[in-house]
Order: C-alpha cells, then structure tokens, then sequence
C-alpha cells in the first residue's frame, strides 16, 4: 500500500524531470524545447516573472494572456524573446539580439554566445521554481 502511494507520487515528479533534460542533438538552441508544466501548476505568471526578474529582463504580458513578450537591455545588447503558454508547456522564442552600440555593419561573434547564455539561464530559473512546486506538491 505504501509503495503504491510512493510510486503514484514520484511517476510524474520523475516524469516531469526528465523531460527537463531532453534536448535533441540535432537542436541548435538548448532553450528551444518546451518546458512542461505539471497540471497543479495554475499560477505560470509569477514564475516567469521572477524568473525574468532575475537575470535582469523585462516581462510583459501581451492581449492574450497566453503570450509575454521579454526584453533585456544589457552590455551594449538588445535581446527579445517571445514566450508562450500553451498546453501546459512553455516555450522561448529569442525574436532578435543586437548590439547596440554598435554603428554600420558589425559582426560580434560573441553576441551569438551572450544570446544563449541568457535565455538559458531564464529557463533554468522557470525549470527551477517549477521543480520547487513539484517538491512542494509531492511532500504536501
């Protein structure tokens, strides 16, 4: 009986862990797979807020509700992103990155790298207050 309860448990927690680490060889970006949403998660605004909040982004929700476009102004780069909630799963579309100060045509070969460490750890910090719900929902 208790292993069942157990077991009942942890199968979506490990479920929900391990799509956090799939990411296909084929992808270029690591933060374009979907992050999946456990279904007692209701409230996905706050978490995208503080996690955008966190690493120094703006977040705005459009009309929709569904929709939140994100903003960085940081080190001379402009960063967009658009994110999406939809089915339970959130995605992260970076929209455009620039650097700002530069004039004519420039070509940073590191601003591909800066992009993708920034989305990146966004989405780590989703994935991490999701995983802190998980916790808080299995031991409640």
């Amino acid at each position: 009986m208790m292993i069942k309860k157990i077991t009942k448990k942890l199968l979506p927690a490990l479920a929900l862990l391990a799509s956090f680490g799939t990411v296909q060889a084929a992808e270029i970006h690591p933060y374009s797979e979907p992050l999946q949403v456990p279904g007692y998660v209701t409230e996905i605004e706050p978490i995208l807020k503080t996690a955008f909040e966190r690493y120094g982004w703006r977040l705005e929700p459009q009309g929709d509700g569904t929709t939140y476009k994100g903003t960085l102004f940081y080190q001379e780069f402009d960063v967009a992103v658009t994110v999406t909630v939809k089915d339970q799963q959130i995605t992260i579309i970076a929209d455009s990155a620039h650097a700002t100060g530069c004039s004519g045509n420039c070509e940073d070969l590191r601003m591909e790298a800066h992009v993708l460490r920034w989305i990146t750890n966004v989405r780590r910090a989703i994935a991490l207050d999701i995983t802190h719900q998980v916790k808080a929902h299995l031991s409640g």
